[in-house]
């Protein structure tokens, strides 16, 4: 199977400066966009790479998007949340290292 076959659009969100009704200014992730993506867990042993840092990551996303930032975006797939480790966009598509995060509220 190809990599395009495993590509399904996911939320883009960015940690961005907001106004609170109450004037007030608060940082937090807004959705910006949706973006088609191929995330695969390392274990699948899909992808290898030793251009990028998968040192902490626990999953490798494959997107045609380019310009993702580490700490500024992350993904977010259903009830699942990743957070960007490491950005590779040398090629067509880019490699993304993910690591899965709780979302903020559970435990």
């Amino acid at each position: 199977m190809s990599v395009n076959s495993k590509m399904k659009y996911v939320d883009l969100q960015s940690f961005d400066e907001v106004q609170k009704p109450s004037g007030q200014f608060k940082e937090e992730w807004i959705s910006n966009q949706k973006i088609y993506m191929a995330i695969f867990s390392r274990e699948d042993r899909i992808y290898k790479s030793n251009t990028i840092e998968l040192s902490e990551g626990t999953h490798i996303g494959i997107t045609y998007t380019k310009g993702l930032v580490k700490g500024k975006n992350r993904i977010k797939v259903d009830d699942s949340i990743y957070n960007i480790t490491s950005v590779n966009d040398d090629a067509l598509r880019s490699v993304v290292a993910l690591k899965e995060v709780q979302p903020s509220g559970e435990l």
